[in-house]
Order: C-alpha cells, then sequence, then structure tokens
C-alpha cells in the first residue's frame, strides 16, 4: 500500500478553498485601474463559493493577465501574506501584464526553475516565490527541469516534517532547505523539487502536479483547503 495519499486528476483541478470577494476591496481601491481585478472577481463569483484550480486555469486561457491575477487570488484566500501585507500583490496585479509578457518569454525560451522564480520575483519588490511559482503553475510554464508547480510554505512543511515520509523522495530539495529558516531557502531549492516531483510521478505512474497536491494536502490546515 502506498505510504502517500495521491489525489485523482479530477482533485487536483477541482482543489481550491472557499473564495471571499470583499478581502480584494482594498486592492481594488489601490489601483489605478482595477479593471482586470474586478472581471477576475467577477469570474470567480460567478463560479460560487469555491475557487478550484481549473477556474484559474479557464481565467488564464481567457487572457493571460487574469491568470496571472487569478493566481494571487487563488492562491491567497485572505487576500495578503502573512502578517497581513498586501501592498505587493496590489503592485503585481497592476503589474499583471509584465508578469504575463514574462511567462510567454520563458515559453519561448525555457529557463531553470529557479532563474525563472528569480525573475519574476525581482518584478515587484515583496513578492516571493509561493506567489510567483503560483503563476508559472497557473500560465502552464515548462521549465527545464519540468513542468512548473506551486511551491509555498505547506509545501515545503510537507517536504521537512520527517513524519510525514516526503523527506525521502526529495531528498535533495530537502538537503537544500536545511535544518533552519527553510522558507527562505525555497528559490534556491525550486530546482530540486520540480526534478524531484518528475522523478517521482513517473514512478508512480502520475503527474507532477498529482504530487504537488498531495504534498500541499498533506500540510495544509484543516478545513482550508479541499
Amino acid at each position: 500500500m502506498d505510504e502517500f495519499d495521491f489525489p485523482t486528476s479530477e482533485d487536483v483541478l477541482g482543489f481550491g478553498s472557499e473564495h471571499n470577494p470583499a478581502v480584494w476591496g482594498k486592492h481594488k481601491a489601490h489601483l489605478a485601474d482595477p479593471s482586470d481585478l474586478v472581471a477576475v472577481l467577477e469570474k470567480c463569483r460567478s463560479n460560487g463559493a469555491k475557487l478550484s484550480r481549473q477556474h484559474v486555469f479557464e481565467m488564464a486561457d481567457t487572457k493571460p493577465e487574469w491568470g496571472v491575477i487569478g493566481a494571487i487570488v487563488w492562491g491567497f484566500p485572505r487576500g495578503s501574506m502573512p502578517g497581513g501585507k498586501w501592498l505587493a500583490f496590489a503592485k503585481a496585479i497592476e503589474l499583471s501584464k509584465q508578469f504575463a509578457d514574462a511567462l510567454d518569454g520563458f515559453k519561448a525560451a525555457p529557463q531553470s526553475a529557479t532563474t525563472a522564480v528569480v525573475q519574476l520575483n525581482n518584478l515587484v519588490p515583496g513578492l516571493g516565490f509561493a506567489t510567483t511559482t503560483k503563476m508559472a503553475y497557473f500560465a502552464r510554464l515548462v521549465l527545464q527541469e519540468g513542468p512548473a508547480l506551486i511551491y509555498d510554505a505547506n509545501v515545503i512543511k510537507a517536504i521537512t516534517d520527517p513524519s510525514k515520509g516526503w523527506d525521502r523522495v526529495f531528498p535533495k530539495t530537502r538537503s537544500l532547505l536545511g535544518t533552519s529558516g527553510s522558507h527562505a531557502k525555497g528559490v534556491l531549492s525550486y530546482s530540486s523539487y520540480i526534478e524531484e516531483a518528475a522523478a517521482l510521478a513517473a514512478k508512480r505512474n502520475t503527474t507532477p502536479e498529482v504530487v504537488e497536491v498531495a504534498l500541499l494536502r498533506s500540510a495544509a490546515r484543516a478545513g482550508t483547503w479541499s
């Protein structure tokens, strides 16, 4: 019996959290032109209370900038980073066209995972890999190591918790994350994470994103994501 709980492909596309449009009000007020954010929030509202990955992919297919904004809205249900920081999100929404153009550039000339994330992070000071890897994932970006995957605090928590067993199948990533300040080492370990997720997926006859959702589900706070 497999020690890990791998979701189905349908589970992956349906994975998300409850959407609250009210938390994005301050972002709208901060933007000179909030039209794209408004459009994304309208799309979210029309899909009901839960915002799934499938919904964000559909937004990205309609307009790449909506995919960038949708990645932020999907990934941060409270509208802010830990500590209540939200201005970097507002700036990223304002620069969604620049992010979309950068992602298109990486599609034309694939980069290493770490290089791509560093360049995306540099577009907005204060924006981190937990946000930009979501943008890359929903853009269906393929990096030199494999398809882009979400890499955030929950994924890192799963890999660094020895009780969950993921450290044994992500040995290089676990080593790069170290024993303290793991989140700060996320950018440097992103390439190995992509490689090791792809290798595990091949062994289990599944896809890398199935592995990523299994990681996230194993560490996420109960009741937040489903």
